[in-house]
């Protein structure tokens, strides 16, 4: 987490030195399109960065909604052993499939909550190639 930190305020002052770098070219008086060109996409940036933060940082499922899971998985499973009990006879498929079924969804969530878990992975390979070619540019 102090490595994700580090990072979104290494991002925050390159964000600043565009910023300044900006100020100094509309001080200049230079209101050209590439330069109106300029101001949108640096704002685009700017938007992009404070979404990414917020979904990855503070767009966090409640507590609540994990606890809420857990008790329906745990009232499922209960009212399915209470019913075994009311025939006389369990069925053993039926069960496993009712706690698989609830063990991968919960799974799914989790990891979704928490990619650095990485369970199930979305490739980032966009971002990659973004800076890549970031680089090679003068």
């Amino acid at each position: 987490m102090e490595i994700v930190k580090q990072v979104i305020v290494k991002s925050e002052e390159l964000h600043d030195q565009l910023w300044s770098k900006l100020a100094t070219l509309t001080e200049n008086g230079n209101h050209s399109p590439i330069t109106a060109l300029f101001i949108s996409s640096l704002n685009d940036v700017f938007d992009l960065h404070a979404k990414r933060v917020n979904a990855g940082l503070r767009n966090r499922i409640p507590i609540s909604i994990f606890v809420t899971l857990y008790f329906v998985a745990f009232l499922a499973m209960a009212m399915m052993g209470y019913q075994a009990g009311l025939n006389g006879k369990r069925s053993p498929i039926a069960g496993l499939v009712l706690i698989l079924t609830f063990a991968i969804v919960l799974t799914l969530i989790i990891d979704l909550e928490r990619p650095r878990q990485e369970i199930f992975s979305v490739s980032q390979q966009t971002i990659v190639d973004l800076k890549n070619k970031l680089s090679l540019t003068p």
